[in-house]
């Protein structure tokens, strides 16, 4: 990423998941002062527990075209980051399997249909055929439908790549920096941090998720979230067998290669939870149901159980914006489920509105509040 020379203002971003640390290291490449602040470490909420495949949903509208623009960027965007955090983010294009059993064969030719009417290249293939794809599946499996497009990275190590980019930039990344409160003086704005000096900036984005609630001072128009617990189960792969290669969508779920050769099995979606406990209840309903689609899953080992917090404002739609109380303060909210995927685009045309107030972004300017 090219480095044109630095500017004297100041940028504050206050967390450091995907959608922080993807803007912070686009306005650090184009030369600008940029600190992000993190409570934990990174990707320590829900970007560390996400599945990172890359799929624009279904649909037409304003949204559904942004993830496409955002899916189109992604082969150069992983790249440009491999190259310059010199790590590799687990990129691939291996596409995503929906399946059913006998019951939902109906429902599935009626999602296979509605991807074909967006434009989606759509693979059917039967059961037999299906366990020539991905040998392990069960026999219990009636029939599947591939879609080749769909890629896929390793959420941790693409945040891990793009911290690394953003120092080689420039960029300073501080962790465990609990912010506190925010107050808006005379000569800018000071972040207070509960276990740190006041920390002064000329700008500041709220990229911290569900944690944006509890910072005090923020401007009344920035938009509250509700909380939404996630859990993902990464399972050893057993040696010796042939292992699932592509990410699966069966009817309640994901099961997800990962780079290391793991699985991750997942995902629940408890509305209103932000405890970080993975309740016994949700874990063994998650296993058994893997184990419809591969026999003997839970039988594996489990590694970790992955607990994010998701932060979802009014419908769940995508929340970008300035503050009409505080005009130095932006907020990048409510990513839901798609947050890596939507990371290039936003990054790029977020950053370029910061610095540029009155520019116009035709891909966010619908989800975007002036």
């Amino acid at each position: 990423m090219a480095q044109p020379a630095p500017v004297d203002k100041m940028i504050t971003i206050i967390g450091a998941g995907i959608a922080g640390l993807s803007l912070g290291w686009k306005l650090a490449g184009n030369g600008h002062r940029v600190t992000i602040l993190e409570r934990g470490i990174i990707a320590s909420g829900a970007s560390g527990a996400a599945g990172a495949y890359l799929e624009p949903r279904p649909g037409k509208g304003k949204l559904r075209a942004l993830e496409w623009a955002s899916h189109k960027l992604w082969p150069e965007f992983a790249k440009i980051l491999e190259l310059e955090a010199g790590i590799n983010i687990g990129f691939h294009n291996n596409g995503v399997t929906y399946i059913a059993y006998p019951e939902g064969l109906e429902k599935l030719k009626k999602t296979a249909e509605f991807h074909r009417a967006s434009n989606w290249q759509v693979n059917w293939m039967d059961g037999k055929v299906l366990r020539e794809f991905e040998p392990q599946l069960s026999k219990e499996i009636a029939a599947a439908y591939h879609l080749p497009q769909v890629c896929q990275v390793d959420a941790r190590l693409v945040c891990k790549a793009l911290a690394l980019a953003f120092k080689q930039c420039g960029g300073e990344l501080i962790e465990y920096f609990e912010v506190s409160d925010v107050e808006n003086t005379d000569e800018g704005l000071v972040v207070n941090g509960k276990n740190h000096a006041p920390f002064s900036t000329d700008k500041l984005i709220i990229s911290a998720g569900h944690g944006a609630n509890k910072i005090a001072g923020l401007p009344n128009d920035i938009p509250v979230s509700r909380p939404v617990r996630g859990l993902m189960l990464e399972l050893a792969q057993a040696k010796g067998q042939a292992p699932i290669c592509r990410p699966i969508k069966r009817p309640d779920g994901v099961i997800l290669p990962l780079p290391n050769g793991n699985l991750l099995v997942g995902s629940s979606h408890e509305e209103g939870e932000e405890a970080i406990i993975a309740p016994d209840q949700i874990v063994n309903s998650m296993l058994e149901s893997a184990a419809r689609v591969v026999p003997g899953i839970a039988d594996l080992p489990l590694v970790e159980t992955r607990i994010g917090v998701r932060a979802l404002v009014g419908d769940g739609l995508l929340r970008l914006g300035r503050s009409g109380e505080m005009r130095n303060v932006y907020y990048s909210l409510s990513h839901a489920g798609a947050g890596f995927l939507r990371a290039p685009i936003i990054s790029e045309k977020l950053a370029h509105i910061i610095v540029n107030p009155d520019a116009e972004c035709s891909f966010i300017a619908p989800f975007y509040q002036k």
